[in-house]
This record gives C-alpha cells, structure tokens and sequence, in this order.
C-alpha cells in the first residue's frame, strides 16, 4: 500500500512538473511574440520588456538569449548586451552568433582590442560564410582603429581648420544638411525648432548680401508645415528640390521622398515620389546629380546590405526608377547622407559600416571607368571623431566643404550642464579629398529683338571623350548647365528658321569653378548672314578635319537638310602669319575639307560653295596668340534663300587680284582699328 502510494506521488510531481514547464514554454512564446510585434513597429523598448520577461523565465532558452543580444545592440544598451552574449556563450560555445554579439557589443563601446578575439574565433572556427564575412570587415576596422594615429592621417601638413558660419545662420537650435548652391551665394538647411513643445524640422535659407549672410528663413510656407520637413537636396540650376517629409497624410512609409518645383520664384507644394521610390520603411538624404536626372538616397528598406543603405534612381520619360542599390558601397550597417558633387563622379557619404574612427565617419568615393564606385576613402582622424559626422556637402570647386558640427553651449548665468547642439561649419578639404572643379553656363536664349526663343535644341559635346553629354529641347528659353572643368566642351544651339550658333570652352587646370554668364542671340536665316563653326579643328599646319570636328559637322549637315531651301558658301581663314600664297591655299583647302564633308553626307553640292581668304579677313588683332587663334576660323554664308534661285556658281570660289588688292587695304585699315582697341587688353 504505502509504495503504491509513493509511486501515485511521484507521479503526480512529475505531471505537476511537465505542467509547469510547458506553460513556461508558452509565456515565453507569447512574450517573444509580443516582443517581435513591437519591435516591428520600431517599439525597442517594450520589446526589450517582453524578451527580458522570457529571459528571467528561461536564462537557458537560446532563442530568448539570441533575439535579447540582437535588440540590446540595436537599443545600444551595449552593456547588458555583453552580459547577455556572455551567458550564451558559456552555454551554446559551438553558436558562433553569440561570439559576434559579444563583439559588437564591445565594439560599439570602443573597446576595440577587447572585441577583437571574438571576432577572430568566428573566422577560424564557425562554419558560417555570412557570419565569417561579417566578422572579416569587423577585423579590418579594428585593425584600421588600432593603427597608431600618424598612419591614419590624411596629407602632409594639411591643417583642419574649421569655421562656423555666420549667426545669422547659426542659432541655439540644431542646424544641419547644408547645401551650398553651385555659385556660392546661397545655402539651404535643415533646422529643428520647437513648436508647441515638441521638435520640428523646417528647411531655411540664407543669401550672401553685400558681402554678408543673410538672417536665415523659412524657404516657403508651400514646403513648411507643423510637420518634419528637411534632409533635402537642390539641383545645381537652383529648380528642383527633393526634400524628406515624415509622417504626411500622404506617405508610403514613415518618412518619405518628395519634390518640388521653383516656378516663377516660388517652390510648388511638395509632391509624394510614390511607391516605386519609396518604401514603407524609412527612406530620407535625398542628393540630386548635376543634370536633374539622376537621385541618390538612403533607405533602411528590406532587400539591402544593411541597417540603411544608399540607392540610386534615374529620371526615365518623366518619371522616377525604381532604386538600385549601390552595392559596391554599401555595408552591413549604415551607409547616409549621400551628396554627390556636379562633377557627377565624386560621391561623399556617412557610414560607421566601413573602416573608420567613430560612430558615423565621413567617406569619399569616385565614379570609376566602369561607373561603379571606388573603395571608399575615411576623411581621416583629422576630420573625423570619435563621435557621429554627418550631412557634408562641397562646394563647386570642389575645395570647401560644408557640415554639421556639435558644439556644447553653455550659459554663464546657469548650474545646469551646457546643452549640445548642431551648427553648420565649412572648411578646406585636403587635396586627396577634393572633387573634381567644375563650371556653370548659365543664360538665356534670344532672338535678334531680345525675345525668348522657347523652342530650340541644345547640344553639348565633350571634345576630349568625343561623347555627346547634352541633347535636348529648350521649351523655356533659358538654361543651366554644369560641367567639370578639366575637360573641353563644344556647345552647339538651334531653332526652327534660325541660323546655327556654337560655343567652345575650356579652363586650365588651375582655374577653379568658372561662372559663365551669356545670352545665346540667334538669328534669322537670310541672304548674306553668317556664322562661325566655333568647333571645327584640323590638323596643324594641314587641310585635315580632327574627328572631334564631326559633332559639329553633322548639326550643319541636319541644319541644311531641314533647310533645304537655301545654298551657302564655305569661307576659311587663317591668322596673318605665312605668306599670303600659303594662307590662301590652306583656307582653301580647310573650306573644302567642309563641303567635302557635306557633299559625302548627302548634301547636294549645286548648294554648296567654297573658298579661301587667308588673312584677308581679320576679326581680332594678330599680334597677340588669343588674336589670331580668333582668325584662324571657318564660317557659313547664307549665299541663297531659295533653290529655283540658281547660284551663279557652285564648287570653288576665287578671288582676282584687284580684289586682293583692295582688300589687303582694308585689312590694314580694320587692322589699325582692332589694335587700338584690343592692345591694352591682350597686354
């Protein structure tokens, strides 16, 4: 009797005990199913509550102990993160993912050396590719942070000197992502105010006034609201803005992309990018390229490398791509603030995924040969800290660099610790870091009575690569470019009944940003009008046309097609240095080159006329080099409207004596005229 009894009670303990254990194991799934709930909605701490819950439960539970590891991290609770991998370690030392927990978490502290070992046993003992991956680029930043501090510095005797801007500028508010416009007159912020006690983000501006800056100031009440609006982006030409806006009745995700329009002065109501841009995760640091076309962001959407990752998105028939990520740049942790330079092949970033000093380092890569991006450089230790750096951007130049800066503000009259905040600093970049100089042709196009032409086409040609950058309609009749200056361009302009006009630029390399100012004034085509081919070239010496020749040569060829009703002659010119015999055959020859060219690309040749002129024809003085560069040219002469007008001859023009004569007189006379007036310039 008594050992049944005894058999009963044991029974009924270890019954008692499975009971006992299984509703264990059901709270601590109910708790790392609320904790996964909250966590999705961003809640860390309430999710943090639940595994916390789980974990004094079961401090044995490996799922418990792997998802607290992971959200301490996250939550930057570091130190009950180490607590909590180790305690996993000790348990489960064949799950190399607590080794990389307790190595985040010290790293993350700065405890470097301290982290390195849990690292290296990943390595050389998990059998776990991505984890080993992952625990390779911890080493190499590790190793980057160890390195003694003369090996990290950028150049030589390149000295930081940081400069806050204006107070006009800055306040006691927090000022950041600056964007300094392409001519150097105008910067747009972000600031975070307090509205109704709570933080807000509006986007101000400041102008340069007289030598000053301006007091900054909302940059429109379209843009502006209640609301969080900031972290944008301006083109180089001063007309589109992308903008961060969170929390709109509109948005897809909790901050969101939009644009907006400078139409007529005033920027248009912001408009949502939509969904094939933005996620339903945050999505923010918008930077436009040079022609408007193409925008980078950072984005924490599912499907990247990382906790936030930089992306790219072209403008195809109006409309915004879907994102690329820039895998080549990307990490495992957070890649921000993107800005791209208009040089359009240097991109500055914030990261603290790649090898650098701090929390968030500065980076700069450049636009390879094969258009992805190069190894990122770290700005250094010079620049960077061990605290975040964050929203830089360059000037035109490429020399000055423009950021955001915590600085402790403190009150003389007051006990309280001195609070921190962002202002806006700019200062010179050393010569490894610096993009690419570049300048900006801005103007207008006219007709002959100065009004607007607003429907013609422009084209842009790099004469160095002999690619055609630019090729578009103007409907407007004024335009914005922007282009590295290390590089020659020809710019060529039509319209419907009007006559060619073409540009040729080109900076030395010691030149920085140049600003082009010019009205493009097109005329209308009629009898005995001319114009120059700015960008036709030949061989030295020689009636040989240089392949960059062609760009232009085949806008004449489309000009006379589409203008088929007139006939022209083909004038060359040479400056005065040579015999007159020697010029004469050479601008002849040159004048032939051309219409050999348009009569072999289908351009009847009863239109076409051709002859030299030498020297007889000067536009500048021919002392000077920049002069007789300026005479050496070839030009069209609208020679007749229509073709039932028979030309009296086609082919090869000449020249009698007497009228060589005569103009040898001339020349001499418009000779003397163009010395008096150039002479004091050109010396």
């Amino acid at each position: 009797m008594v050992r049944t009894l005894s058999s009963l009670i044991l029974i009924l303990l270890i019954s008692h005990t499975t009971i006992d254990a299984q509703t264990i194991q059901q709270k601590i799934g109910s708790y790392r199913l609320a904790a996964m709930q909250y966590k999705a909605k961003g809640n860390y701490k309430k999710a943090a509550k639940y595994l916390t819950e789980a974990y004094l439960l079961d401090s044995t539970n490996i799922q418990v102990l792997s998802d607290l590891s992971f959200l301490l991290n996250n939550m930057e609770k570091f130190k009950m993160g180490a607590r909590v991998a180790s305690t996993a370690i000790a348990l489960y030392p064949e799950h190399y993912i607590f080794q990389y927990y307790k190595g985040e978490a010290l790293y993350r502290r700065e405890q470097f050396a301290e982290s390195q070992p849990f690292y290296t046993t990943i390595v050389e003992q998990s059998s776990d590719n991505a984890l080993i991956n992952e625990a390779r680029k911890r080493l190499t930043q590790i190793e980057f942070k160890l390195k003694p501090k003369t090996e990290v510095v950028g150049e030589d005797n390149y000295e930081y000197k940081p400069q806050k801007m204006s107070d006009a500028i800055n306040t006691l508010d927090d000022q950041y992502c600056p964007i300094i416009s392409i001519d150097g007159r105008q910067i747009v912020y972000t600031i975070q105010t307090s509205y109704r006690g709570r933080r807000q983000e509006d986007i101000f501006e400041s102008h340069i006034e007289n030598g000053q800056w301006s007091e900054g100031q909302s940059i429109s009440s379209e843009i502006n609201t209640n609301g969080n609006e900031g972290a944008h982006a301006i083109s180089p030409d001063g007309k589109l803005m992308i903008l961060t806006i969170c929390g709109a009745d509109d948005s897809v995700g909790n901050c969101d992309l939009y644009s907006s329009i400078l139409n007529q002065g005033q920027w248009t109501k912001p408009k949502n990018l939509g969904k094939r841009v933005n996620s339903k995760y945050w999505d923010a640091h918008p930077t436009i390229s040079n022609n408007s076309k193409t925008i980078y962001f950072s984005s924490e959407r599912t499907g990247g490398q990382g906790l936030a990752d930089i992306y790219r998105s072209d403008l195809v028939n109006g409309k915004w791509s879907k994102p690329v990520n820039q895998t080549e740049i990307n990490t495992t942790q957070r890649e921000l603030t993107p800005f791209i330079h208009p040089d359009n092949s240097t991109l500055y970033f914030t990261s603290d995924g790649h090898p650098g000093m701090g929390s968030l380092d500065i980076f700069k890569t450049s636009r390879e040969d094969n258009g992805k991006w190069g190894t990122p450089i770290n700005f250094g230790e010079v620049i960077n800290s061990p605290e975040e750096e964050f929203s830089i951007s360059v000037s035109a130049d490429g020399t000055t660099a423009y950021m955001a800066k915590q600085y402790m503000e403190e009150d003389p009259m007051s006990l309280e610790e001195p609070e921190s905040n962002l202002d806006l600093i700019y200062f010179e970049l050393p010569l490894s870091l610096q993009a690419n100089s570049v300048f900006y042709f801005r103007g207008h196009i006219y007709d002959e009575y100065k009004d607007l032409i607003t429907d013609s086409q422009i084209q842009i040609f790099n004469l160095d690569t002999e690619e055609e950058i630019v090729n578009e309609t103007n409907s407007t009749g004024d335009f914005f470019y922007s282009f590295p200056t290390k590089y020659k361009y020809a710019i060529q302009v039509t319209a419907k009944g009007y006559l060619m006009e073409s540009y040729r630029f080109e900076f030395h390399k010691s030149e920085a940003s140049a600003a082009i100012e010019k009205d493009i004034v097109l005329s209308k085509i009629q009898a005995e009008t001319k114009f120059e081919l700015k960008n036709i070239s030949f061989t030295y010496g020689q009636a040989t046309l240089d392949t960059t020749s062609f760009f232009e040569l085949n806008n004449l060829v489309t000009f006379l097609k589409e203008n088929n009703q007139i006939s022209i002659e083909i004038s060359g010119h040479t400056d005065s240095i040579g015999s007159y015999r020697y010029n004469q055959s050479l601008s002849e020859n040159r004048a032939k080159s051309v219409y050999d060219y348009l009569t072999t690309n289908a351009i009847d040749s009863t239109r076409l006329t051709y002859v030299g002129y030498a020297d007889l024809f000067p536009i500048y003085s021919n002392i000077t080099d920049k002069g007789r560069s300026q005479n050496r040219r070839t030009e069209v002469k609208i020679s007749g409207q229509t073709l039932t007008e028979k030309p009296k001859s086609f082919g090869r023009h000449t020249i009698s004596s007497s009228m060589v004569d005569s103009l040898r007189l001339a020349k001499q006379k418009l000779h003397l005229e163009i010395l008096e007036d150039t002479t004091s310039e050109d010396n």
